[in-house]
């Protein structure tokens, strides 16, 4: 399943595939969260329905009795909803979880030395508490 994950971050991370919007691309260690699937959705979302309606509606024009030409807001409306939709559910349950996982082992890799750092900086306030508590000690003594 590795390569599929594998497969779908190196879709994820050609930036000619974000172009128009390659601001809303996180960096690689930074989790995909939902209001950002939801941001990526309604930007895509839009350019996917103007794309798949053109054709509906240069076809409708055509015919003379039509109910969607008849209703073309409501039409281009439920375009986009539903190109919304499939955008959000898209990269919510595939692409999202393939960058998550890679997020999450950077983010490992990354917090390791921090980690061991955090405890010797942790070590150095608890000597630093002994060290004061003792002196405070030894001058109340006197």
């Amino acid at each position: 399943m590795r390569w599929l994950e594998d497969s779908l971050n190196w879709l994820s991370d050609i930036d000619w595939g974000w172009w128009p919007m390659l601001f809303l691309r996180p960096a690689k260690n930074e989790v995909m969260t939902t209001p950002r699937i939801l941001k990526i959705s309604v930007y895509y979302g839009t350019i996917g329905a103007i794309v798949v309606a053109i054709p509906f509606i240069l076809r409708f024009l055509q015919c003379d009795d039509c109910f969607l030409l008849d209703n073309a807001p409501l039409t281009l409306l439920a375009f986009a909803f539903y190109m919304y939709t499939f955008m959000f559910l898209l990269y919510r349950f595939i692409f999202s979880i393939a960058w998550n996982n890679r997020a999450m082992r950077l983010q490992k890799k990354k917090r390791k030395p921090q980690d061991l750092s955090a405890l010797e900086s942790a070590d150095d306030e608890i000597d630093l508490q002994a060290l004061y508590i003792e002196t405070s000690e030894s001058q109340q003594r006197s």
